[in-house]
């Protein structure tokens, strides 16, 4: 069964040439100057998929929930078709597949923590936690 194999928050993400390039990652806490501020960042990891299921439909699902609340806030789905031929593959090798999604913008209800749900084919296969927090400084937010 194909499943999330890595996945990291970040502040971008992008696929060049078959591969992730990921810039500030390790993302767990974001901050705002305002609770009704929209919120928005990056995903980027590798999905790996066996390859008795090359050739195969996969729909990955992305969704922003409150832990608090448990309300949805943000979702997108991306379909993703592997190529059937394997033979350039060693027994028993897996396939991976490199994704880069922006999450957002979407509005927090609430400061706190939030949840990124990723699903394959409606079968959980990621939960990434990170927390919004309010900043105390709203005049400086931004500047270093």
């Amino acid at each position: 069964m194909a499943h999330v194999r890595s996945a990291i928050l970040c502040d971008f993400a992008q696929i060049r040439e078959g591969l992730l390039f990921i810039s500030s990652g390790g993302i767990t806490r974001i901050a705002t100057p305002n609770p009704t501020s929209p919120i928005a960042f990056h995903v980027g990891g590798h999905i790996e998929v066996p390859a008795i299921e090359h050739g195969n439909t996969l729909e990955v699902s992305f969704k922003v929930t409150s832990a608090d609340t448990a309300r949805d806030l943000w979702h997108a789905t991306m379909v993703i078709t592997t190529a059937a031929d394997t033979s350039s593959l060693f027994p028993g090798e897996s396939t991976h597949l490199p994704f880069a999604l922006a999450v957002g913008p979407f509005v927090p209800e609430v400061l706190g923590p939030h949840d990124l749900k990723v699903k394959i084919d409606n079968q959980e296969s990621e939960l990434l936690t990170f927390y919004i927090l309010q900043v105390t400084n709203p005049e400086n937010f931004g500047e270093s």
